[in-house]
């Protein structure tokens, strides 16, 4: 019983910390209300297709590899990692095209990209505390 507690407690904490700053960061990029139902929409669609995906093709994979499971799961770890990488490497690309067309240059790293942006964003908020 007091295990089943304890792994409850940390689950909850550990999804907590992942869902909350999730959910915030859309309002945070999205400031109008049709962006924010647009931004939701697809990361919802994301999240269905990605669940799909993840409960569903290994079995498929499992099956096609009936006879040898290790070389199926072997298959599975390799079409998930193969997905994960073109997936960041889309993203990243085209975080730097945006940042490009929003002033950035080439020699910006993404990391001082990113600090950036947090001074602008910290910058709105300020004037935003002014205004009340």
């Amino acid at each position: 019983m007091i295990y089943y507690l304890a792994l409850s407690i940390c689950f909850r904490l550990s999804f907590v910390s992942f869902e909350i700053p999730y959910e915030a960061f859309g309002i945070e990029i999205a400031t109008e209300y049709d962006e924010r139902t647009r931004l939701r929409t697809i990361s919802r669609v994301g999240s269905i297709i990605g669940n799909f995906a993840a409960y569903v093709m290994p079995l498929w994979v499992l099956d096609f590899f009936a006879q040898d499971p290790i070389k199926g799961w072997h298959t599975v770890g390799c079409i998930i990692g193969g997905v994960c990488f073109v997936s960041w490497f889309l993203f990243f690309d085209r975080f730097r095209k945006t940042a490009l067309e929003y002033g950035g240059t080439k020699k910006e790293s993404f990391l001082q990209h990113l600090a950036q942006l947090q001074a602008d964003s910290e910058a709105k908020t300020d004037q935003i505390i002014d205004r009340l």
